[in-house]
């Protein structure tokens, strides 16, 4: 209504006017940055840092990020760690899968985190220790990458 009439002639124009309104191009590259530099803390699970980056997607309404480089974002902002057990939990590299597999496999290890640390929050002091968790991602982690190494060193001498 403050604009002279005639000035917006197309939906997009509307658009862009009103977000500009209530989402300056300030915010936006702050956001937009914000999100594309995402990192995972140091003492931060993986579902927290899942759940923090979508919160960072949704704060920037027009990302224009598609569903390959958000999930490049986060993959790569993750601890190392984090990254070689998603490639183990994936059957060898998250760069050979689809978007979607990639964000369904950190989907479910994020919930199968949380629902394990509500149990252990649950059973106390009786609680499998963080230590046995530790053991048991690793042990995990090691048998997958054996299984990998093994099916490509059958792929190389099959080839040679």
């Amino acid at each position: 209504m403050s604009l002279p009439s005639g000035t917006i002639q197309t939906w997009d124009e509307l658009e862009l006017k009103f977000l500009e309104g209530i989402f300056p191009m300030s915010k936006y590259w702050e956001k937009k940055h914000e999100t594309s530099n995402f990192k995972q803390g140091d003492s931060e699970s993986l579902y927290d840092a899942w759940e923090r980056f979508k919160l960072l997607l949704k704060s920037c309404p027009i990302h224009y990020f598609t569903e390959k480089v958000q999930m490049q974002i986060f993959t790569e902002g993750l601890r190392p760690n984090q990254r070689m057990l998603l490639d183990a939990s994936i059957g060898g590299s998250m760069r050979v899968k689809t978007d979607r597999e990639v964000q369904t496999l950190i989907e479910n290890m994020a919930h199968n985190e949380y629902r394990a640390e509500n149990e252990r929050n649950k059973k106390g002091l009786f609680g499998v220790s963080e230590n046995n968790d530790i053991l048991a991602n690793q042990a995990a982690m090691c048998k997958h990458l054996e299984v990998t190494t093994k099916h490509v060193q059958r792929m190389s001498f099959s080839q040679g």
